[in-house]
């Protein structure tokens, strides 16, 4: 968002039990740098604070005092001297039953005007496309995993004949070539 002037993404770790803080972009006054190192060393569990509560429930979260989410978080860095009239905006990214992460943005408080709806929008279709390239990392490791393997996998259509239309590539190994397989 071109008016924050701060944007963090917190993503869950692989046990999905704690939201750790992924990149971070900010607009450069003082006081941003140290609030993200700060940041790097502090986790998320979905009962604590605004973006744990942001996690659970799947919603948009919306401060209107920035120094809130702080009192809550007492772990949480001190925030810059300029940060003290911003509101707070985080938005999970969801896909079927998870939360892929959450944007959370310090925005000036009159610069939201229309911008949840937008945000709720794109984190929509962000929520579909990481999803899908969640499953195609497991279809390659899956893969990855058939290759190394001595078992062959093939796929064969239910029409007569049974043309197999897929032979998995470690089928090498036993001195056919895939196309050998597809006769």
């Amino acid at each position: 968002v071109a008016d924050a002037q701060c944007g963090e993404a917190w993503l869950p770790d692989p046990t999905e039990a704690h939201l750790g803080l992924g990149p971070l972009h900010h607009n450069g006054q003082a006081g941003w740098a140290e609030f993200e190192a700060g940041t790097r060393s502090i986790s998320y569990t979905m009962d604590t604070g605004a973006i744990g509560l942001s996690w659970r429930t799947r919603r948009p979260l919306w401060a209107e005092d920035v120094k809130s989410l702080v009192k809550e978080n007492p772990r949480r860095p001190q925030l810059p001297e300029s940060a003290g009239k911003l509101s707070v905006f985080a938005q999970p990214i969801c896909a079927d039953d998870s939360v892929l992460g959450i944007f959370v943005f310090y925005l000036d408080k009159l610069s939201l005007n229309g911008v949840t709806d937008m945000f709720a929008t794109v984190a929509a279709q962000l929520g579909t496309a990481l999803q899908r390239r969640r499953i195609e990392q497991e279809l390659e490791y899956a893969n990855i995993i058939v290759e190394q393997s001595p078992t062959v996998v093939y796929r064969a259509l239910a029409t007569e004949g049974a043309p197999r239309v897929y032979t998995s590539r470690n089928v090498t190994r036993f001195g056919y070539t895939v196309e050998d397989c597809k006769r």
